[in-house]
């Protein structure tokens, strides 16, 4: 009898990694944020967000489609943030959170001041993630290089396979600082800010009404997680200058 207790106890043991892998709240943010210095203060925001419903977040980087599509299907419980217009484009308003987190700036980003305008004699670089930016591209009607990874960006910018790059703050910092050079530049795109969400699969409306006062009261606590998506450019990060282009 002892011998059998034991065993099932063993076994239930062994069982717990599976139960809490399975049981993993799984959060999405957008592969832009992986490598740059937003990354920290955005992942501790959600973390405290969730910890007043209790819930302990693990974090995932998808693109947005592919983020959108597991949200659907309950693989992922959360976007940490999307523009609103992509949110609308992948039905995702019916899992929004109504405040807004953010207004995001965009801006042209290059080695070469001169580059930094709106041109059709240029090329321009853009994260293939950053399904906002090729929006943009098809709007002016410029030619636009879409690439996987930030890597990939730094090369064509290095090599002047590209002229500028096209990214949401504070994205640039993945690009520019692999780059060699000490001084970039940047010009603002101002007409093309966006606002950014939350949302989330979560059904049970007391859930929801708590997750939404979390967020409410955090985004009101300082500093704000989300400054440096508004905020100046900076490469202060990596030691860098960046200098504005005023035209």
């Amino acid at each position: 009898m002892i011998a059998r207790i034991l065993y099932l106890f063993l076994l239930y043991i062994a069982c717990l990694p599976l139960r809490a892998e399975h049981e993993e709240f799984l959060v999405n943010l957008p592969e832009a944020i992986k490598e740059t210095s937003a990354r920290k203060p955005v992942t501790e925001f959600f973390d405290k967000v969730y910890q007043a419903i209790d819930i302990k977040p693990t974090y995932v980087h998808l693109p947005a489609r592919r983020g959108f599509l597991n949200l659907r299907q309950h693989k992922i419980h959360a976007e940490g943030y999307r523009a609103q217009e992509v949110g609308q484009r992948e039905f995702g308003d019916l899992y929004r959170i109504n405040i807004p987190l953010a207004s995001v700036r965009i801006g042209i980003f290059c080695l070469n001041k001169t580059s930094c305008t709106i041109s059709a004699d240029q090329t321009y670089a853009i994260q293939r993630s950053f399904e906002h930016g090729q929006a943009i591209c098809e709007q002016l009607a410029i030619t636009c290089k879409y690439e996987q990874s930030q890597g990939a960006i730094t090369k064509l910018l290095y090599r002047n396979v590209v002229d500028a790059v096209i990214s949401p703050y504070p994205a640039y910092e993945s690009y520019l600082c692999r780059s060699r050079h000490p001084v970039a530049y940047f010009k603002e795109l101002s007409d093309y800010a966006f606002t950014i969400y939350h949302y989330t699969n979560l059904r049970d409306d007391e859930m929801r009404r708590r997750l939404e006062d979390a967020l409410g009261k955090s985004l009101n606590e300082s500093p704000s997680p989300f400054a440096v998506f508004y905020a100046d450019p900076s490469l202060a990060v990596c030691g860098k200058i960046i200098k504005e282009v005023i035209s």
